[in-house]
């Protein structure tokens, strides 16, 4: 029911106004990227003078060396197994282009759309490079799944995989489980609230083109897509009721990989016709292009 209650709620607030929303959106941003740094900041300052970064750094030699036998580095179990554990960080990423779809309600898109999405990017990836570099100086990378000490399982057989918990673990006592569901409920309420947002104008410049119900392009007194966040929040608590977490998000990484190969092949030869778009028919962008698309078919 948690779900429901996010959704509903969520929508009425963007029902309200873009800048009820974005004030959401702002408020929940700022609370994850200050929770992270007070992560980063306490494990780092915790894992001062330890070893456990040096003895990772021993558990990342060739495993034919501890004489179990590996495959090649392009081999198809090998390939598969990178796509499966690509999904939830494929998920996670996904949301980097969700602004492009406010563009018709940013000042100067031409400029800050760019701009928003090369900060947002580089910002993201620093954040998740630290918080690793953060676990891996606090817990050892390898584990025994018989062990009952945070330490003695690891990195590799963290309960239930709950990484960050098991860090902070190791830093504030029991407060870290409390802590880390805390940051969960914030994480996931402020993610909803960047998708319910942007989702409902992909619905309401759909409906304008005649490729989505009509009354998905009107627009309510506040001058937002009132009934395309409706139409959105009755699908995803459907989409709620039909699975577990894990199966939508498999779904869910599935259609956008298969969104994106569409589109870039749509960019690359609509490029070759249409004047306005010959930037992307350079031979840099087409290669980029190429081999994205086959990274996604084989994720696919």
């Amino acid at each position: 029911m948690g779900c429901h209650f996010s959704i509903i709620v969520i929508t009425w607030i963007n029902n309200k106004g873009i800048e009820e929303g974005k004030l959401v959106q702002n408020v929940f941003t700022v609370l994850k990227i200050a929770i992270l740094l007070f992560i980063i900041g306490v494990g780092l300052w915790f894992a001062a003078g330890t070893e456990s970064l040096n003895f990772n750094g021993n558990a990342f030699q060739r495993s034919d060396a501890d004489g179990i036998d590996i495959p090649g580095l392009f081999t198809i179990p090998l390939l598969a197994a990178l796509a499966i554990s690509m999904v939830g960080s494929l998920f996670s990423s996904d949301a980097w282009y969700n602004i492009t779809f406010t563009s018709g309600e940013v000042v100067n898109p031409r400029k800050t759309i760019p701009m928003s999405m090369i900060i947002g990017t580089l910002t993201v990836a620093i954040l998740y490079f630290l918080v690793n570099y953060t676990y891996l100086k606090i817990l050892p990378l390898r584990g025994s799944p018989e062990d009952l000490s945070v330490m003695g399982r690891g990195i590799q057989f963290a309960e239930g995989d709950l990484v960050a918990t098991a860090a902070m673990y190791q830093v504030l006592g029991r407060a870290a489980e409390t802590l880390m569901a805390i940051v969960l409920v914030i994480s996931t309420f402020g993610c909803n609230n960047s998708l319910i947002l942007s989702g409902a104008r992909v619905y309401y410049a759909m409906a304008k083109d005649n490729l989505f119900f009509k009354p998905a392009s009107y627009l309510n007194v506040k001058g937002v897509p009132g009934i395309g966040l409706t139409i959105q929040a009755i699908w995803c608590s459907l989409l709620c009721l039909s699975g577990t977490y894990q199966q939508l998000l498999l779904y869910v990484v599935f259609a956008v990989l298969l969104l994106i190969f569409c589109l870039l092949q749509h960019f690359m030869f609509s490029g070759l016709k249409c004047p306005m778009q010959k930037d992307l028919t350079r031979l840099s962008d087409i290669l980029l292009f190429l081999l994205f698309i086959f990274f996604s078919v084989h994720l696919l």
